[in-house]
């Protein structure tokens, strides 16, 4: 079998997608103690919440309410 052929490749792709739950952002008691006390893994990009204003910097929201954008994060793997 060469290498080189469609068939080596073929079901080898990896798709997946999730939604990072806010108590592993928000550090409150229900945190996992590993979670709340590593500030490098709260604010890594990949599992960080995203304020509505780093998007949309000049919205204002009504009564000063912080509004987080719900993400769906990806990951393909060809």
């Amino acid at each position: 079998m060469l290498l080189s052929t469609l068939d080596y490749g073929k079901n080898r792709a990896l798709f997946s997608w999730y939604t990072i739950d806010p108590l592993f952002a928000n550090a409150n008691s229900l945190t996992p103690q590993h979670i709340a006390n590593d500030n490098v893994q709260r604010a890594d990009h990949n599992v960080r919440q995203i304020i509505e204003t780093e998007v949309f910097p000049n919205k204002q929201r009504p009564g000063n309410q912080v509004a987080v954008i719900p993400m769906l994060n990806l990951s393909i793997l060809p």
